[in-house]
């Protein structure tokens, strides 16, 4: 019984969903937009769009706030069906554009949208609209974001005093506290006794982390991006050695992982200075550069791992899934379900 309510439900918000975002898409274009829903195990339903001179048809895919784990779902799906539609309550703006860089067709309830198929464009920005709410800034504020990090990547912290994590995270204990209270009042964080705590409902809060980083705090982290040395290209990356406090992400560190990438783009996270680092590495500023450098926002625990110097798999996934790269994404999955997945 709670099964069949619980589908029910999801059942309700898809149609209220659906039935408010190809209602603005319709106003905002004049095409007509057909839908039908649960037609399908494995898809949400399908929607028919009429331009003034195509009918196309959509697998559709339903959420009520997008988040970057679709990319990859998404893609599996654009290969087996062909013509897919991510709607969604809500898309945060730079998911919007990593989907529009890979080609992957979107649809909100303002009518935001990118839509690609059989010659026809469709692309429409910067409406305002819906009922979606975002969550209070905590438990998901910059420095909650920090806090959560750690807690998803260092299996030990969770049970630290709340003046040992501060410590861990480079927080102040006040917003550790706040953080804390947050996953309680939401359910992440519950007391197995009265001396520990267990993280619960863990890949959702995978998600909840991974909605708000790139937009929130990743920015605010941004050192520069920077050119390699003549004679050096992103392939070379194992021949630059790193000075302790700094850690490769994305590209490099997924291949360092599993072997299997050849690195056109380079992402470190680092405790250097601006200058300190391109002294160190002969780096020279470029916003086309193939190097991007940000600032550490954690703390790791004990010697680094290896000699290669990589941040958590939960951060190599993430950034990644950011490079809008087609060639990263086979890579980001293997990487989350190997090492990341609960």
């Amino acid at each position: 019984m709670f099964k069949k309510n619980e589908q029910k439900l999801k059942m309700n918000k898809d149609e209220d969903i659906v039935s408010r975002a190809t209602q603005s898409l319709q106003e905002v274009t004049g095409f007509q937009v057909g839908w039908e829903l649960g037609l399908s195990n494995e898809l949400d339903g399908f929607v028919k769009l009429s331009t003034n001179n195509e009918i196309i048809n959509f697998s559709i895919e339903v959420k009520q706030r997008a988040n970057p784990h679709l990319i990859i779902q998404l893609t599996a799906l654009k290969e087996a069906l062909g013509d897919v539609l991510l709607i969604a309550e809500f898309i945060p703006t730079d998911l919007q554009k990593t989907l529009k860089q890979l080609k992957l067709n979107y649809l909100d309830t303002a009518g935001n949208c990118c839509i690609q198929s059989k010659g026809q464009f469709i692309l429409i920005e910067g409406r305002r609209g819906g009922k979606f709410t975002i969550a209070a800034k905590q438990p998901f504020g910059k420095s909650g974001l920090r806090v959560i990090f750690t807690l998803l990547t260092q299996a030990d912290s969770i049970n630290l005093t709340v003046r040992e994590l501060a410590d861990r995270t480079g927080v102040s204990i006040g917003s550790v506290q706040q953080t804390l209270d947050g996953l309680k009042h939401l359910g992440y964080v519950v007391a197995v006794d009265e001396h520990r705590r267990k993280l619960v409902k863990v890949e959702r809060l995978i998600e909840q982390w991974l909605n708000r980083y790139g937009s929130t705090l990743k920015p605010n982290l941004l050192v520069g991006k920077f050119r390699l040395p003549t004679g050096l290209q992103p392939n070379d990356w194992q021949k630059i050695k790193l000075q302790l406090g700094s850690y490769w992400s994305g590209e490099p560190a997924a291949d360092a992982v599993t072997n299997n990438l050849r690195p056109q783009k380079l992402t470190i996270y680092t405790e250097e200075d601006k200058s300190g680092l391109m002294r160190k590495y002969r780096l020279l500023p470029d916003e086309e550069g193939s190097i991007e450098i940000y600032h550490l926002f954690w703390r790791p625990i004990g010697e680094q791992s290896n000699e290669l110097s990589i941040v958590p798999p939960l951060l190599i996934y993430t950034d990644l899934l950011a490079s809008a790269d087609p060639r990263n994404l086979e890579i980001a999955s293997t990487i989350y379900q190997k090492y990341v997945h609960y």
